[in-house]
């Protein structure tokens, strides 16, 4: 997140603006987007990501809160496409 995503989405949290909207706050530092399988029903939902952010919380996403930089340093360090599988 550049500083000026994060100074938009920071000042424009309740609008939706920006890249961020909600910035660090409701995002974390980083996301990494998910692509459903093809045979997943999204229910007509998109742009899905794992993300981190303050406080717990998502409209759809994965929120790994505090735990987010772990997990992309993990990602990055595997070097490739990974299956998440998610279950209710």
């Amino acid at each position: 997140m550049s500083a000026t995503d994060w100074l938009v989405g920071w000042t424009t949290k309740v609008t939706d603006r920006g890249a961020w909207p909600g910035s660090s706050m409701s995002w974390g530092s980083s996301r990494v987007w998910l692509e459903p399988a093809k045979e997943t029903n999204t229910y007509g939902r998109d742009n899905f990501s794992i993300h981190g952010g303050w406080a717990p919380g998502s409209a759809g996403c994965i929120d790994m809160t505090s735990n987010i930089k772990n997990f992309v340093a993990l990602f990055e360090f595997v070097g490739k496409d990974l299956i998440v599988e998610v279950k209710y």
